[in-house]
């Protein structure tokens, strides 16, 4: 598998390249930036991510621990509220509200992209 860089950047992954006369033809060829587009609540939620990963990595968390604590952050704010002070909450903590209006397909892109973020960062 090679990689295509432009500059000094890596913008994307191929199986193979040949070149004919002025042009290389790449195959299979993977882009790094096609990010898809984020909805609103996938915004909130990648943001929290974001943040919560600059804090956290600093006392050794993983990411998947980020991702933990989001969960049980929205566990525990609807297991011990009522319906007012849940509603407090996801007006307090707006990534809370977002993951809980995302379906699990809704989640797989912000995870696409929180991932390729902490890997450029890492980097």
């Amino acid at each position: 598998m090679g990689k295509l860089f432009i500059g000094n950047k890596a913008v994307g992954e191929f199986d193979a390249a040949r070149v004919t006369g002025q042009h290389i033809q790449l195959n299979n060829f993977v882009s790094f930036d096609a990010a898809p587009q984020l909805n609103e609540n996938q915004q909130i939620l990648l943001e929290w991510l974001k943040s919560t990963w600059v804090e956290k990595k600093n006392m050794h968390w993983f990411p998947f621990e980020v991702i933990n604590l989001l969960s049980h952050q929205f566990d525990t704010a609807w297991e011990s509220s009522t319906y007012k002070e849940l509603a407090q909450v996801e007006q307090d903590e707006p990534h809370i509200k977002a993951y809980g209006a995302m379906s699990a397909l809704e989640q797989l892109p912000v995870m696409q992209v929180f991932s390729q973020w902490a890997l450029e960062q890492e980097g």
